[in-house]
């Protein structure tokens, strides 16, 4: 063709140009820099998405993209739920994984709970009759039939329906056969009656591919994308996304959602911006290694689009009050602008290009948290771990196809379960894989060899994760409970358990060492965090004590059920925060000692008061029974009036003797009685001698002998 054509004008239309295309025809241009001339190869005219975007022709496809890896569970973790779990790690057993009956039936829940948050965002689109369309996009043929066969059994049992209250109708479309059906017009046929592609595209609620229909499909009802496979192409992400782009102006079709599950978020924003822009393949200059350079200056040119000058260097604040298609724009030109840093090798404090890298660090470090509910499932820690060295992360993707899911999948033995081990933990290389050579083992020896290797690989990561953990713990006081808290040991804990979760599959042996390896993880974390917040317990129990000295009360228990109430508060403080161990018993031991040296004080202290008072209320009522009998002159009614008296005072005494006495205050307050009635036996006696009608060696006797006894008990309590 260029023999034949060769001086004919060539013009090539494409959405997607690949580099190879605009190396080979794209027009040689440059731009001036600092450094000198930059040169690249472009397409003499483009439209670009962003003006498409701002125009109304197409929607903005990543302001309501969402990843949910964060929400599906692997190897009974969920990412969310570990500390240090790598991303890739993560998506990779997932990828291996996504074929297994359990983890497709709880994929395909999870796309069905989406359906209603899908359908409540067009409600004018559904009350124009227009039928609201999801695409589920998988790896090859089998998964869709598979897939397929999943949302129909569990549409079936649920009774589930669509916006139009009409049964949920899943089609799917492929071009081969698999297992259970010849052909994609075979499968349809068993909820379809008319089974030709147009009819089913036309009705069908969920369209489920692999490659068919996602590129040169277009069908402006679509307003929800499944992508349920890892991408390894630019190109290919960026027609499944344009799938659910087509905007159709009075419909009432609103922005589409993506729902990612099985790739990294900075691959997907940095794949997506590079068709934002002019489409440029940057060449290399005589002696340089690559074209990086040029395509930082590029990036850097599309991030300063977004600041003014007064806002540089970046502003975190002037970032966060951008709308959310501008965010996501920002924080994928960032992410690729890091990723491209990262690759040429340059990075230094000042970056790799015209822009500060720490800087960006920090502004998608704001960003990752601003759309933590977006990308990180609403976790703040996924958001701060996925700002660190995005670049890392973006160099190989993993093509979801069967055949390389299956060559991914290692073995159930020790070698590979131990290599899954130190891969997810990064411990390091193992024996097995040692080039040294060996003399030949027999089995005997090579079962020893395996048990010693299990052995130590789960010692280091018990060390690893313990010592992280430590690591994490902060220096600065006042977040000491949020850092060191149950909440945050169970993520070491389940990090361990994702790491070993093959291990765990090979035989019993090797899953009691790993329950061993658990419960000394959990001890030592237990231990760690009881030393970290030793502290801050320590000062807990002295604002306790403090409380309990000011405000506890003796209700006639010597203060008992308010120190026991005290010992159970701070017990269940110490248990809130998940505190457990020989370093958590040991201060609760010296808060319940404390307790009992406060109380002794105190029972002490209220004897001394109540010996003061008794003495002051015995002063004052032998000042007024002595007055009365003055007054009475031994009459007849002498008796009855000092005893009223002694009621009296007998009461304020036993009110005092509740607060101050204790468990004694009935014995304190019974004593007190009797001293009182013996003093008005001493005053009374003269009275008792004259009684009428009473015998008279009688009366003398017995007054004689109560006086006798009376002056007996005096000298015994002066004693």
């Amino acid at each position: 063709v260029d023999l034949a054509f060769s001086r004919a004008s060539k013009v090539l239309f494409t959405a997607t140009p690949k580099q190879d295309t605009l190396r080979r025809f794209g027009t040689l241009r440059c731009d001036a820099a600092s450094e000198g001339d930059v040169l690249f190869r472009a397409p003499f005219h483009t439209y670009t998405q962003r003006d498409s975007i701002r125009n109304g022709a197409t929607l903005n496809p990543l302001e309501k993209y969402k990843s949910v890896v964060s929400e599906i569970e692997v190897d009974g973790a969920r990412l969310s739920d570990t500390a240090m779990a790598p991303l890739s790690e993560f998506l990779e057993r997932l990828n291996m994984q996504r074929c297994r009956p359990e983890v497709r039936s709880a994929l395909a829940a999870h796309v069905l709970l989406q359906l209603a948050v899908v359908d409540e965002d067009v409600p004018e689109m559904v009350r124009r009759g227009h039928q609201p369309k999801k695409l589920i996009v998988l790896g090859d043929m089998q998964e869709v039939f598979d897939m397929t066969m999943e949302l129909r059994l569990q549409i079936q049992q649920g009774d589930l329906r669509n916006a139009f209250g009409k049964p949920l109708r899943v089609a799917c479309f492929f071009s081969g056969k698999v297992n259970g059906a010849r052909s994609d017009r075979e499968a349809n046929s068993f909820d379809f009656a008319v089974p030709d592609d147009a009819s089913v595209l036309d009705v069908a609620d969920l369209i489920v591919v692999c490659q068919k229909y996602t590129t040169g499909w277009d069908e402006w009802r679509v307003v929800a994308v499944f992508i349920l496979r890892r991408l390894g192409s630019e190109e290919l992400l960026q027609q499944l996304l344009g799938r659910a782009a087509r905007a159709r102006p009075g419909t009432g079709k609103k922005r589409p959602w993506i729902f990612d599950y099985l790739n990294d978020p900075d691959w997907i924003f940095s794949g997506a911006a590079r068709f934002y822009e002019e489409c440029r393949a940057y060449t290399m200059r005589e002696g340089e290694d690559e074209a990086a350079c040029g395509e930082l200056h590029d990036l850097a040119r599309q991030i300063s689009r977004f600041f003014s000058d007064t806002q540089k260097p970046f502003q975190e604040a002037a970032a966060l009050r951008l709308p959310n298609s501008d965010k996501a724009l920002l924080r994928a030109a960032v992410v690729r602008y890091l990723a491209s840093s990262a690759v040429s090798g340059e990075v230094s404090p000042q970056g790799a290009g015209p822009l500060d890298t720490a800087a960006l660090g920090r502004l998608l470090r704001g960003l990752n948290i601003s759309m933590r509910s977006q990308l990180f499932g609403g976790s703040v820690a996924l958001a701060e771990r996925a700002a660190v060295s995005p670049g890392e992360r973006l160099g190989g993707t993993i093509v979801g196809s069967r055949a390389v899911a299956k060559a991914l999948e290692v073995a159930v033995d020790v070698p590979g379960a131990l290599k899954v081990l130190r891969r997810t933990l990064q411990l390091g290389k193992s024996a097995f894989e040692t080039p040294a050579k060996r003399p030949r083992t027999g089995p005997q020896t090579s079962a020893s060899k395996c048990h010693r290797e299990v052995s130590e690989l789960l010692q280091q990561s018990v060390d690893k994760l313990a010592g992280a953990f430590e690591a994490s713990l902060p220096l600065a006081p006042g977040a000491e409970e949020e850092v060191a808290s149950e909440n945050v040991r169970r993520r070491y804990i389940a990090d361990l358990a994702f790491a070993t979760a093959r291990l765990q599959q090979v035989g019993e042996a090797q899953k009691q060492a790993v329950q061993a390896a658990s419960q000394k993880l959990r001890q030592r974390l237990e231990d760690a965090s009881a030393v970290f917040l030793r502290p801050a317990l320590e000062r807990e129990a002295r604002e306790s004590e403090a409380a309990f000295q000011d405000g506890a009360e003796n209700n006639c228990d010597d203060y008992q059920g308010a120190q026991q109430s005290a010992v159970v508060a701070f017990a269940a403080s110490c248990a809130e925060k998940g505190l457990r161990g020989q370093v958590c018993e040991a201060i609760q031991a010296d808060f319940t000692r404390s307790l009992a040296r406060i109380v002794g004080a105190k029972l002490n202290s209220d004897r001394l008061e109540l010996m003061r008072q008794s003495e002051l209320m015995w002063a004052e009522f032998n000042d007024r029974v002595v007055c009365l009998a003055g007054d009475l002159q031994y009459c007849s009614t002498d008796k009855a009036c000092s005893l009223l008296e002694v009621g009296v005072a007998v009461e304020r005494f036993r009110e005092l003797a509740i607060s101050c006495g204790g468990k004694q205050a009935a014995c304190f307050a019974r004593n007190f009685e009797e001293r009182l009635r013996r003093k008005v036996v001493v005053l009374c006696s003269p009275v008792i001698a004259v009684d009428e009608g009473a015998s008279q060696n009688r009366g003398v006797t017995e007054s004689c002998e109560a006086v006798m006894a009376a002056q007996a008990l005096n000298k015994r309590d002066a004693r």
